[in-house]
């Protein structure tokens, strides 16, 4: 909360009072529950002097906001009184700008990528009748959204005159697996905030000037968002956001001190993982984890303990086979590592490709040490359950060309004839290059 006299000096009071809790008397001042975290920033900026070398600075926190909403309208996760926002907010020059907006966009795509969410509706709002700020920066800002728009490749349409009093912005609209659009990640300039609190920096002529301000949010609210993920993917979500990822299944609790020492090893690794608690059959064990959509499950029996084998069951991949405990673990934690990387637009692309070159080595590594470490049978499971999971997750031309190395290094520790790769290869560089040419690289 704050004293009343923020919102008043913000203009909250006045534009968004139906929207506040009443006001609350603490030793005989007047004070606001937060409805925004806004003021708070701008105060931290304006607290010491500022210098045109000190921008861009960019702060950001979780923060509690709390708003009246009407009981009718409240509505489970989606619609609360009192959520977290991932707020953050921007102080830049005006030649910055266009700039930041790019990398915030390029931010957006990156973390709701790796949720899953690729179907947006991207919204430009304009300047309304009523606003603050002259209209030369009005111009100038909305020509910074819009070309940060254009550099990243995003359709959008135009809500002339939509935008907030105090500034354009770029809303952005999720569409979850039955078609409804939510609205999520927002970033919005504002014009307002400085004028009102009277920031301003040092100029390099030594003039005072205000920074332009920019609002930004990726999920808006916490709350909200994670509603949303879970009634797409009905509780079912990817291995790397999974609560439990592995779950070990002993067929008798002869084999529990091998299960507690997988899961140790596990845990040691960053992968959530349990055993089963047992007292009851293998049957209803399996059955419960297929309703409890845990990501893999593991049955643990003699032949298990004996060799240091995990026999593994994905909920979306099936059957993976028998592994060594060494190499399924590299396995996940390698699914974990490259979740979510795919071709992305503007400087982020070099990022991903970085990012899944780096999957493939891992992937390779992973390989060369279950064969180093296993049989041939684990060699050939570790490689199939490799190129599922990196199929999904590194930019779409490395594909083909991981699958031909990880099939090379199989062929070689297998002993498969290469004279097989060398039918395979015509039809892996003609597949890269197709992949290639429709992502437009």
């Amino acid at each position: 909360m704050a004293s009343l006299d923020l919102w008043k000096t913000s203009g909250h009071f006045d534009f968004y009072k139906e929207g506040m809790f009443d006001q609350m008397e603490v030793e005989g001042a007047e004070y606001q529950l937060k409805p925004m975290n806004c003021p708070f920033h701008v105060l931290t900026f304006k607290d010491t002097p500022k210098s045109y070398r000190d921008l861009p600075l960019r702060w950001a926190e979780l923060g509690t906001v709390y708003r009246y909403e009407r009981s009718g309208t409240l509505n489970g996760l989606f619609r609360v009184r009192g959520f977290t926002q991932d707020d953050a907010h921007i102080f830049c020059l005006p030649e910055q700008l266009e700039d930041e907006l790019v990398d915030v966009l390029v931010l957006f795509q990156q973390v709701l990528t790796k949720f899953g969410f690729t179907d947006y509706e991207v919204m430009l709002s304009t300047k309304p009748e009523k606003a603050v700020g002259s209209d030369d920066i009005w111009e100038k800002s909305t020509a910074a959204l819009e070309g940060a728009l254009k550099r990243h490749g995003w359709e959008y349409s135009v809500d002339e005159g939509g935008g907030a009093f105090y500034g354009p912005k770029i809303d952005l609209k999720i569409r979850d697996a039955i078609g409804r659009l939510w609205q999520c990640s927002t970033v919005q300039c504002d014009f307002n905030l400085p004028e009102r609190f009277e920031i301003e920096y040092t100029t390099a002529d030594g003039e005072k000037e205000r920074p332009i301000m920019v609002h930004r949010a990726i999920f808006g609210s916490i709350e909200r968002f994670f509603g949303v993920l879970i009634e797409s993917t009905a509780g079912d979500f990817p291995f790397w956001l999974a609560p439990t990822q592995l779950r070990l299944l002993p067929v008798s609790d002869d084999f529990l001190p091998y299960c507690r020492e997988v899961v140790a090893k596990a845990k040691a690794a960053g992968i959530r993982a349990e055993v089963d608690r047992g007292g009851r059959s293998l049957g209803k064990q399996i059955k419960l984890c297929a309703k409890e959509k845990v990501a893999v499950y593991g049955v643990v029996g003699k032949e298990e303990v004996e060799g240091s084998l995990l026999s593994l069951t994905s909920r979306k991949g099936g059957d993976l086979g028998q592994m060594t405990l060494d190499s399924a673990l590299g396995a996940m934690v390698a699914a974990v590592m490259t979740v979510g990387q795919g071709i992305l637009t503007g400087h982020e692309t070099v990022d991903a490709w970085f990012g899944g070159v780096k999957a493939m080595l891992f992937a390779m590594i992973v390989l060369v040490l279950a064969w180093a470490l296993s049989d041939v049978t684990a060699d050939l499971n570790t490689a199939a359950y490799l190129v599922s999971i990196l199929a999904d997750s590194l930019p779409p031309p490395l594909v083909p060309v991981t699958v031909f190395l990880l099939s090379a290094i199989t062929a070689f520790t297998t002993g498969t004839s290469w004279g097989t790769l060398g039918i395979l290869m015509p039809l892996v560089v003609p597949l890269t290059w197709a992949v290639l040419g429709a992502n437009g690289m």
